[in-house]
């Protein structure tokens, strides 16, 4: 089992976490800027707007901050859109 984290938790990163899961993987989902979407995914059933589907049981759900890199992860997966990725890849080169 590895832990994953995935930052974005639109539809790309959502579906991403699925297969993860289903292998057995310790996935957290993150999300850096969309507090609405952070918002409705942590209720119980975990419901993905864009998706249509409820998200893993497993999956945890947690709004990002430069402290969760610092955590030991196998894999980090960015899944933000070009707007957000210079704020994150600000965050990763301070690692």
């Amino acid at each position: 089992m590895k832990k994953i984290l995935i930052i974005g938790s639109g539809a790309m990163g959502a579906a991403f976490s699925i297969p993860l899961i289903e292998n057995n993987h310790k996935v957290t989902l993150s999300e850096p800027y969309n507090l609405k979407l952070l918002k409705k995914l942590s209720f119980k059933k975990k419901f993905h707007p864009a998706l249509k589907i409820n998200l893993p049981k497993k999956l945890v759900i947690q709004k990002f901050s430069p402290d969760i890199l610092s955590f030991k992860w196998d894999l980090i997966a960015i899944a933000v859109s070009s707007i957000g990725i210079d704020s994150i890849s600000e965050c990763l080169k301070k690692l």
